[in-house]
């Protein structure tokens, strides 16, 4: 068999070393021996017996053979290290004989053998679910934090006395016990047996799926156990990549990703995708087309670095805290400045609850009865977990969740499902606190009504300070959390101590930041970016959620009327500021809207004198009169523009809808505005079950124009695409003609043909010039000179 050679290599490895440490313990108890002659004899030979060890040890390679000449003159270099230590132990003895006699002894460092070397235990500051930091790119050997050496003999260690990890590289030990306990099974699927001895620590890169067969697996905080389910994994090289730790006596497998290809291909479309994949090797022990098994920073891409997800002791005292008595059904609370690890910390506690060993029959609660999950409350737009960005939700998470934002744009799966969301149609909850405030409490009341008893996990954004301070007092006072977590140690100072003002009740704990790695990780914006673009790539209908590679200006738009009897949309509302209505047609072409289902036309008559009892506020809204809800649309339309679009300006002088007759169901891009047929061409990756599903309920679509990032990555994807093709950008064009060009349905959305759109652009937001055609007057380049000003003080 294939495995047999490296084997034996392995087992004869094994016995060379077990020689060398003998005759190091020889040298070890020569030292201790008394001075003289003899002593110097004995010690002499017993060096001589552990130099020939090393010289056995070191001419084998890790598959058996002879190393190369390079490894020859390495091994003489360690020879001469070795006399020159004894020639200065010989001379100290002689100079020094009292002195040398009255030295105390130190312990030296524990020899690792090459299976130990692949084991890194944990530690006593670890828990056994989560994650360690393993650095990929270097190989020091661990020190026993029992163990205490000083420097000075640490140095004479050093000098007289090569450890194994100076003739065995580490990676080169995890690749020999990787390849000793995995077996290559058909479609691609990689078997690992961990025997009783062995504990592996893999950092994957990549997509994958991970099936227990025997034991247990620790990945991101959850612990994995024998089932027939698929865990799927996104581990790209922009985020914190998980390890996988796989304990004695533990098989598993790993399965290829079957939508690998469509995120891979994102990076065609746009830099921001690109090298943060593992490269592709499908001859690989290690790994395929799919995944990598990283052993060494040669498995890398170049000029990429792997970050390991890292889970400080403090933050694993804490979540053993909190799941201590097998359940934490009272909100928990997660708060902090940006960057400080609010987001890892939340989706390993999350982790951490969702596999948890179930409670024996006598302690079952609600959540185990039913339907097991942990409810997310996610309250930071700017990073949302599940949704896109610029919205608040309530989710259902049902498994595990090992993967970035962008793998999971949507929530409607068996992993997760959405119970409501809103959009604040802004990144920043400053744009509107009053609006913040109230989709919390709405989504919260949701959570209590029809959750009530299930463990429920809050994230909260990085804004701490003066009006966010206030933010967040006010959501501890109303959500009345168990636990509130602060997610710095660092202050600052006014922050802390209003929180701690705040939590009379709940208990109110502080953790130390993450690391920090700017240096190498993607903006905040460029996060958003990435999950933005995936939103309207993905495709929801196939399962595990996958995305079309094509550009955008490639995919067919739906054509809404928005001024038929039977329009696609009620309206166009505006949160943020006053728009005019005939520059309304300009604002949104090109740009990210809300879609939002009014579920009754008090949304429209939000009247603050009214407010709603906390009953109401949890109760479910029944289904309204879709004509009573297009005529309060018109009633409420501003005066008519030159392009007829409906612009709904709110009762009473309200700024936004009222949240709680109202949700979003997902994000739409502008693609065009066509005059000639009073209709918007639309890219969305909302189904078309689900428009359908509201119309039926007698309800209607309003759009929401707020402050949403611009799209720009959609404006060059078909340069870069056409790059990456060798094509040079839009010299070689020519538009599509529109072969399906019918009148909208019933529910006044159509499907429009691809490339060239009715309105008579071949791309759309992007302008071609051709030959020496100059710009129109105005279309020119704008500068701002950032120096105005500057000498006026003078």
């Amino acid at each position: 068999m294939a495995g047999e050679p490296v084997l034996s290599a392995f087992a004869a490895r094994k016995k060379l070393l077990a020689k060398y440490n003998s005759a190091a313990a020889e040298v070890k108890s020569s030292n201790a021996s008394e001075e003289g002659s003899s002593g110097v004899t004995t010690r002499s030979g017993a060096e001589q017996k552990r130099r020939k060890a090393s010289a056995a040890l070191a001419a084998q390679g890790g598959d058996g053979n002879v190393k190369t000449a390079a490894s020859q003159r390495k091994r003489r270099r360690v020879a001469s290290k070795d006399k020159t230590a004894e020639a200065d132990v010989q001379e100290n003895i002689e100079e020094q004989p009292v002195a040398a006699a009255k030295q105390k002894k130190t312990l030296p460092s524990r020899s690792k053998s090459p299976s130990s070397l692949a084991k890194m235990p944990v530690t006593d500051a670890e828990e056994p679910s989560m994650e360690t930091e393993m650095e990929v790119d270097r190989t020091p050997t661990a020190k026993s934090p029992k163990t205490a050496i000083s420097k000075d003999s640490r140095k004479a260690e050093t000098s007289s006395l090569p450890t194994p990890s100076e003739l065995l590289d580490d990676s080169s030990a995890q690749r020999l016990i990787i390849q000793n306990c995995s077996t290559q099974k058909e479609n691609g699927v990689l078997e690992l047996r961990i025997d009783s001895e062995e504990r592996l620590k893999l950092p994957v890169v990549g997509q994958y799926g991970i099936r227990v067969l025997r034991g247990e697996v620790f990945i991101a905080g959850a612990t994995l156990r024998p089932s027939t389910d698929v865990i799927w994994v996104h581990a790209p090289l922009c985020y914190s990549v998980p390890i996988l730790r796989c304990p004695e006596s533990s098989v598993l497998e790993l399965h290829p990703h079957p939508s690998s290809d469509g995120f891979r291909q994102l990076g065609r479309l746009s830099p921001l995708y690109s090298n943060i994949w593992n490269r592709s090797q499908p001859d690989s022990v290690f790994g395929n087309p799919s995944y990598q098994i990283v052993c060494g920073p040669e498995d890398l891409p170049k000029k990429s670095v792997l970050r390991p997800l890292y889970s400080p002791p403090e933050w694993n005292k804490k979540l053993a805290e909190l799941t201590a008595d097998g359940t934490q059904s009272m909100p928990c609370l997660i708060c902090g400045p940006k960057g400080s690890g609010k987001s890892t910390f939340t989706r390993l506690l999350t982790n951490r609850l969702l596999t948890l060993p179930k409670p024996s029959p006598g302690r079952r609660t609600r959540a185990s009865k039913e339907e097991s999950g942990v409810l997310l409350l996610d309250l930071d737009p700017g990073q949302s977990e599940f949704c896109p960005p610029g919205t608040v939700s309530l989710v259902l998470v049902r498994k595990p969740n090992i993967s970035p934002p962008f793998a999971h744009p949507w929530p409607d799966d068996s992993s997760a499902t959405l119970v409501r969301c809103h959009a604040l149609a802004s990144v920043n909850p400053g744009s509107d606190t009053d609006l913040f405030i109230e989709c919390a409490l709405d989504l919260y009341s949701h959570y209590q009504q029809r959750y009530n008893g299930y463990p429920l996990v809050v994230n909260t954004p990085g804004w701490v300070l003066g009006t966010g301070l206030d933010l967040l007092t006010l959501l501890i006072g109303s959500l009345r959390p168990a636990e509130v977590i602060y997610m710095s140690e660092d202050g600052p100072t006014e922050t802390i101590e209003g929180l701690r003002l705040a939590c009379k009740t709940p208990t109110f704990s502080m953790l130390p930041s993450q690391q920090s790695d700017t240096g190498t990780r993607k903006s905040a914006a460029d996060l958003r970016a990435m999950q933005t673009m995936a939103y309207f790539h993905s495709e929801q209908r196939q399962k595990p959620a996958t995305v079309n590679p094509s550009p955008l200006s490639a995919i067919a738009p739906w054509r809404v009327s928005y001024a038929s009897k039977n329009r696609g949309i009620a309206g166009i509302i505006t949160y943020g500021g006053q728009l005019e209505s005939a520059l309304l047609a300009e604002a949104i072409n090109g740009m990210v809207l809300a879609a939002v289902e009014i579920e009754d036309e008090k949304a429209f008559r939000r009247s603050p004198s009214s407010p709603l009892s906390e009953a109401e506020q949890a109760m479910d809204v029944d289904a309204s009169d879709g004509a009573k809800i297009l005529q309060c649309a018109d009633e409420l339309m501003s005066s008519t523009t030159t392009d007829g679009i409906p612009h709904i300006e709110l009762a009473h002088g309200a700024t936004t809808l009222d949240i709680h007759y109202c949700r979003t169901i997902g994000l739409v891009l502008i693609r065009g505005v066509d005059t000639s047929t009073s209709s918007l061409q639309i890219l969305t990756p909302i189904p078309r079950s689900k428009l359908e599903e509201v119309r039926q309920n007698g309800r209607h679509i309003v759009l929401v124009h707020g402050q949403l990032d611009a799209p720009t990555w959609a404006y060059t994807e078909d340069l870069y695409e056409r790059a990456a093709s060798g094509a040079d950008g839009l010299d070689d064009y020519e538009g599509e003609e529109n072969e399906d060009d019918d009148d909208a349905g019933d529910d006044g959305v159509a499907v429009v043909g691809a490339g060239a759109g009715s309105f008579g652009v071949d791309r759309p937001w992007v302008e071609g010039v051709d030959g020496n055609r100059r710009r129109q007057v105005g279309g020119g380049t704008w500068r701002v000179r950032r120096d105005l000003g500057r000498h006026n003080n003078r």
